[in-house]
């Protein structure tokens, strides 16, 4: 089997199996397709580490222990230490053992096969038939070669947009397929959420991006672009009841959560150290004011209640922060909040 044909079997498996369009990864899986032949003199793998190659050459035949579970096993338990005890991620080890394993599996469809059960002598080919079996620089080969990259391109292109979740989401369009897109980018990228549905309260009709800030219940809270909240979802508690939602991973953002406990404290002085550059801010929790009858809320029966007023008790529920310290700021208050941030690197994009 050519170099070639080695290097994109193990590049598109690792961009596969990592759902990744990291170029650090694939390159580093493509390159590991090439160990298992450092067991000879001649290969990409035996020039470069010839020593090594020279000392295995002597001891062990050509698609054996290093075209093997064994082979692959060994790797692991040497590589994948190197994360506890270095800084480097796990997927980088991920992707050299992805590429390693494929290397050496793509030989089982080669006419000589491979000793996958080493020390097992038994060389494992597919089909049984050698006839139909791979040949070096046929024309099945060079087909499978650019079969190969064709899927490694879509691969790229579903990867670099969000993955197959992204993609399942955006065909399904429902409120499930947004919150398995959240929780697995969630923490560190804003999710944008594309919205067709109705306002509960007039049936106006809704069409737009919101920025996803959090799961609530069977739906989410999401904050449009003028800086309003909704809930969204399907439950006759949402303002925007939708009829069709998708997601996007956007740029990256993190997601970080505070508390804050209060002892008949100032609010605005409290909340001031929470105050970030490119952050939004968000503050749940309960609170107990001095002077309730200072406090002024209009209903805004379009948005989600974020702050509701009950004698002197205050109940906030991911309230913009610079709304409660507009509204709440002279007050004195006792009570727990949770503060969520999402800092941005950039320009808010909705």
């Amino acid at each position: 089997m050519m170099g070639i044909t080695h290097l994109v079997i193990s590049a598109t498996a690792t961009s596969l199996l990592l759902q990744t369009a990291d170029a650090r990864l694939i390159v580093i899986g493509a390159a590991a397709s090439l160990l298992p032949d450092i067991d000879t003199c001649t290969s990409y793998a035996g020039r470069i580490f010839s020593p090594v190659s020279r000392f295995l050459r002597q001891r062990l035949r050509h698609r054996g222990a290093t075209h093997s579970l064994y082979g692959s096993s060994i790797l692991a338990i040497f590589s994948y230490p190197i994360v506890v005890l270095t800084p480097v991620a796990v997927d980088f080890i991920h992707a050299l053992n992805i590429g390693y394993f494929f290397g050496y599996f793509a030989d089982i469809f080669t006419v000589s096969g491979c000793q996958l059960f080493w020390p097992s002598k038994v060389r494992v080919g597919w089909p049984e038939n050698r006839e139909f079996r791979l040949k070096t620089n046929s024309p099945a080969e060079s087909a499978l070669v650019i079969m190969l990259l064709i899927i490694l391109m879509f691969s790229l292109t579903v990867n670099s947009s969000g993955g197959m979740m992204t993609y399942y989401n955006r065909l399904v369009g429902s409120i499930s397929g947004v919150e398995q897109l959240y929780n697995q980018h969630g923490w560190a990228h804003l999710i944008i959420t594309h919205i067709e549905g109705f306002r509960s309260s007039d049936r106006t009709k809704v069409v737009g991006n919101f920025l996803l800030v959090e799961s609530h219940s069977q739906g989410f809270l999401v904050l449009s672009k003028d800086g309003k909240v909704y809930k969204a979802g399907t439950e006759p508690d949402s303002q925007i009841i939708t009829e069709r939602i998708t997601a996007d991973v956007g740029q990256i953002a993190i997601t970080n959560i505070e508390s804050l406990t209060l002892d008949d404290e100032n609010l605005k002085e409290s909340l001031a150290r929470f105050y970030r550059p490119r952050t939004l801010m968000f503050v749940s929790g309960k609170l107990k004011i001095d002077d309730p009858e200072d406090i002024e809320l209009i209903p805004d029966l379009h948005q989600f209640p974020f702050i509701q007023l009950n004698g002197s008790s205050v109940k906030l529920e991911t309230a913009p922060l610079d709304f409660v310290a507009q509204k709440l700021g002279n007050q004195f208050a006792t009570g727990q909040l949770l503060i969520r941030s999402i800092a941005i690197n950039e320009t808010l994009k909705i």
